[in-house]
């Protein structure tokens, strides 16, 4: 018992200390030996003070290019955040082709649970709305400085506001309208995996 509980305080000590940035090698903190490395947009973006967000927020396209996945939960709010439009374009735009649908994957906690017969495959009018009247005058912001650093970097990545916001009405649609799909199909396989587990060889 004292063991184990010695080991659970030693690892708990680790990551704080690790987190801080007191005493422990980056080659020997907790992250450095899993095979991959999860990177959450709300947590890892230090907002402490003015230059530090400012730098974390210049940094996201720099994030994305070496991301080899994404996961959103989106929703009509989502969709009125200017910095998670551009993240989500942004990454878009990375992996635009064939390739795209495997690596991002779109979930709405508004739509019904996998096995729910009230699911539907196809985006509904309210959805399709989140994208369609899309600009970024409109898109809110946690504070101004935010604004100038996100629309700064849309400028230099799309050349303008406006070629930003027709990519955002023209090429998001139909990629949450294929998260979408690909979310009504699971009740198929989750139904194929539970008659494998329990009839299977």
């Amino acid at each position: 018992g004292a063991l184990a509980l010695g080991a659970l305080v030693g690892a708990w000590l680790w990551v704080l200390l690790s987190q801080a940035g007191c005493g422990v090698p980056r080659r020997l903190r907790p992250w450095a030996f899993a095979p991959q490395t999860v990177w959450l947009e709300r947590c890892c973006l230090d907002r402490s003070t003015d230059e530090l967000k400012a730098a974390g927020l210049s940094s996201i396209g720099r994030y994305l290019s070496r991301s080899g996945g994404m996961i959103a939960f989106v929703s009509a709010a989502y969709f009125t955040d200017l910095r998670c439009v551009y993240e989500l374009a942004s990454f878009c735009k990375l992996h635009r082709g064939a390739q795209l649908s495997e690596r991002l994957l779109l979930i709405s906690l508004e739509w019904p649970g996998v096995l729910s017969p009230l699911k539907r495959a196809k985006l509904t009018r309210e959805e399709a709305a989140w994208l369609d009247g899309f600009r970024c005058g409109d898109a809110r912001c946690a504070v101004p400085s935010e604004r100038a650093i996100v629309m700064s970097a849309v400028r230099e990545v799309w050349g303008g506001d406006e070629a930003f916001e027709a990519f955002v009405r023209d090429e998001l649609p139909p990629v949450l309208a294929e998260s979408k799909a690909r979310y009504s199909r699971q009740a198929g396989r989750v139904m194929y995996e539970a008659l494998d587990a329990m009839f299977g060889g």
